[in-house]
């Protein structure tokens, strides 16, 4: 059901054009402020009480992941992210949480409710 959901707004993006800029700086001030984020510059935000240096280590589907905490971001293979969610989607190719993924997550994931 969210799949379809997701393919008729790709859709219509792609014939009637997505949303402007603006509208799109807009949604992101709007949920920043609903996480109490308002604040904080872009691109600067990385996971909370996580020093520059410290190794975040993770075993998924047989292999070992390897990432470092750099002041402004995250290394992984040699490339440098700006979210621990980038680097979580870059290995399992999927949407999730780089928090979540790594055992940082402070709170348990709520069930999410078909529709």
């Amino acid at each position: 059901n969210y799949l379809i959901r997701r393919l008729a707004y790709r859709v219509q993006e792609l014939v009637y054009g997505g949303l402007s800029r603006e509208a799109r700086q807009t949604l992101a001030e709007i949920a920043d402020n609903a996480n109490g984020r308002a604040h904080k510059a872009p691109g600067k935000r990385r996971a909370k009480n996580l020093k520059p240096g410290t190794r975040l280590l993770r075993d998924w589907h047989g292999e070992r992941y390897e990432v470092i905490v750099q002041e402004d971001g995250f290394l992984y293979d040699g490339k440098k992210y700006r979210s621990l969610t980038g680097v979580a989607r870059a290995i399992t190719g999927t949407e999730t949480s780089g928090n979540r993924f790594f055992g940082l997550a402070t709170t348990p994931r709520k069930d999410r409710k078909s529709a």
